[in-house]
């Protein structure tokens, strides 16, 4: 029975499934949440990047014989590869895990890699942008602003010169005026995203997912998601091998990749990447034909013992619904809740927001009020079904005083 450690912030979308995975391993939380996780033994921690805190969990798993440290979502893999290599587990894994979440990083890696991607510049703060800067690092607009550090479309608006005073104040809302930002041209073009598992530098697709309604911004929420997707199996390659190529230049060998990339002419670009699986509870969607899990393929390459993928996957077409917030404030519930569970194809609806929490709309947000999950006998069935649970989910959320 393998030694097994999960990096498990509290309140992640993503521990349970990786709880439940790991089930079968001697299993070591580390976690900041107060409430018992499982496992057979919990170590409690900040979850800084501190130094004295990277070695003192180090030396814990050490002690515990940990043969693999594994973070369960964005906001625990750098300390998983930071601990990992203190722990002589890994070599260089930490670096390469800066460099893909950084985004500065991410896109000079990406240029040095002469591998296709928004041109980008980024500015010394937030209050420093203006037209003339972007025309002339970029030129001309539509132009798109994120935060440096944010997940997901947090903070991220698609600007141009009559929209920029509204975007620099999203962006303020988010992480202060005086806040470095990226900023990048706007790509068109229809948009994917991509789950794939690294191995030893190899490069396996699990599932690509379109993203039918994404748009053209001014913001960037992920409300759909359908897989499998409708672009050839030509594209589909092509978009494996330039992840792969990404990876490679990043200096990542091991761990599981969501990309995002868009579609110009049907030529991908890479948006995002990053080496961690899907976010919120989307991996719950990804159905391989021998009943494994993206959380098994993970675990068990983190421990090298890798399986093989299989190319099927169970079932037909399946999409998720994101449930936006449609402005900021207090969120009450959701109506409408019992007529959508009913409507053939819905298979389950899954809140992760409870009454009285407060929420923002996006751009302020990287949090979902719940997520719907529908399957059926084509595409066109499944969007038609989504498309009915729009008109009938309604969620209640009390203007912010």
């Amino acid at each position: 029975m393998a030694r097994l450690a999960l990096v498990v912030p509290a309140h992640s979308y993503r521990g349970n499934d990786f709880l439940a995975a790991a089930t079968p391993h001697q299993l070591t939380i580390v976690t900041d949440a107060e409430e018992p996780l499982g496992g057979d033994h919990i170590v409690r921690s900040s979850l800084s990047l501190d130094a004295s805190e990277t070695d003192r969990l180090a030396q814990v798993l050490v002690e515990r014989s940990v043969e693999a440290v594994i973070g369960v979502d964005e906001y625990s893999v750098q300390l998983a590869a930071d601990v990992s290599d203190r722990m002589g587990l890994s070599h260089g894994r930490g670096e390469a895990i800066r460099r893909a979440t950084h985004k500065d990083q991410l896109r000079s890696t990406l240029d040095r890699a002469e591998l296709p991607q928004p041109s980008w510049h980024v500015a010394d703060s937030v209050a420093a942008i203006d037209v003339d800067w972007l025309e002339r690092a970029l030129g001309p607009g539509p132009w798109v602003l994120k935060p440096l550090d944010r997940t997901a479309s947090e903070g991220v608006v698609r600007v141009d010169a009559s929209t920029l005073a509204w975007g620099r104040d999203q962006l303020a809302a988010v992480v202060g005026s005086h806040a470095p930002v990226l900023a990048e041209t706007f790509v068109p073009g229809a948009e994917i995203a991509v789950e794939a598992i690294l191995t030893d530098g190899a490069l396996e697709i699990v599932t690509v997912f379109d993203k039918p309604d994404i748009g053209d911004g001014p913001t960037f929420w992920e409300a759909t998601y359908l897989a499998p997707s409708s672009i050839p199996l030509s594209v589909i390659e092509e978009v494996r091998v330039l992840i792969e190529r990404a990876a490679r230049a990043l200096d990542l060998h091991t761990t599981p990749i969501h990309a995002e990339l868009r579609l110009p002419e049907g030529r991908p670009v890479i948006i995002e990447l990053a080496p961690r699986t899907i976010g919120g509870r989307c991996a719950r969607a990804i159905r391989l034909d021998d009943g494994r899990h993206l959380e098994d393929l993970v675990i068990e390459r983190a421990l090298n013992q890798p399986r093989t993928i299989p190319a099927a996957r169970r079932g037909g077409p399946i999409g998720i619904w994101m449930l936006p917030t449609p402005h900021d404030g207090t969120f009450e519930g959701l109506d409408g809740v019992e007529v959508a569970a009913a409507i053939p194809g819905v298979e389950r609806i899954e809140m992760t927001t409870t009454a009285g929490t407060t929420v923002y709309a996006p751009p302020r947000t990287r949090s979902y009020l719940g997520f719907v999950f529908v399957s059926g006998r084509s595409r066109r069935r499944v969007l038609s079904t989504l498309d009915q649970v729009r008109s009938v989910l309604r969620p209640r959320v009390a203007p912010a005083s």
